[in-house]
């Protein structure tokens, strides 16, 4: 973290157009003509791009999944997941809380055996500093395809609860909640719906649907 640091402080003043420029318009003016001068500014500023470009900056999250229906799909209970994060502020990365495998010199972390629940999961990546605190945040979503699926439809006569441990839910024809009548989708649930399917809320029934920033 230190190393790079540096080299993005270097980077940023004694190495940067606004410094160095007229540094070389100073030194070199009275001996080269200008076009000289020129190519030394240019060649300076595409330098110092490419060592700053070198420094992992962004946290990013990478798999080997391949993509179905725009998400990652899998048909196994957990995922392996990679990516990089800010070598010069981070010093450990959580996914989901857990503990990802950090190497400081390449700004990258790895972890394996993320659990999942069937249908759609966001994976929370965080980036700590030195103090534990995060500062950086990433999101991934995954599709765990189980080959299962509760299948719904008609109408919903009594107080009724669709968990994510126990979905998906596909709704296949269409949902009435009756008067007086609640349905909780919680926090993490998939909910599938098919083509022209309508969803439909009597007056007095009620549909609580309230995700979280990590568990839509």
């Amino acid at each position: 973290p230190i190393y790079y640091r540096w080299l993005k402080t270097l980077a940023e003043t004694a190495f940067s157009s606004a410094q160095m420029n007229p540094l070389l318009d100073q030194l070199y003016r009275s001996w080269l003509p200008q076009d000289k001068i020129d190519n030394m500014k240019a060649f300076n500023a595409a330098q110092v791009n490419w060592v700053v470009s070198q420094i992992p900056l962004s946290l990013t999250v990478l798999n080997t999944l391949a993509v179905q229906s725009g998400y990652p799909h899998t048909t196994t209970a957990s995922v392996s997941l990679t990516g990089s994060a800010n070598a010069i502020e981070t010093r450990s990365v959580l996914v989901n809380g857990a503990t990802a495998a950090w190497v400081a010199w390449q700004g990258t972390w790895s972890i394996s055996n993320v659990p999942l629940t069937p249908g759609i999961n966001r994976v929370l990546v965080q980036s700590l500093d030195a103090n534990g605190v995060e500062f950086a945040r990433a999101y991934a979503d995954i599709w765990y395809d189980d080959g299962s699926v509760q299948t719904a439809g008609g109408a919903i006569t009594a107080n009724t609860t669709w968990t994510a441990a126990n979905g998906p839910y596909n709704i296949t024809s269409s949902l009435a909640v009756n008067s007086g009548v609640t349905l909780t989708i919680e926090a993490g649930t998939t909910v599938y719906l098919g083509s022209g399917v309508n969803v439909v809320i009597a007056n007095g029934g009620r549909l609580v649907a309230e995700g979280t920033t990590n568990a839509p």
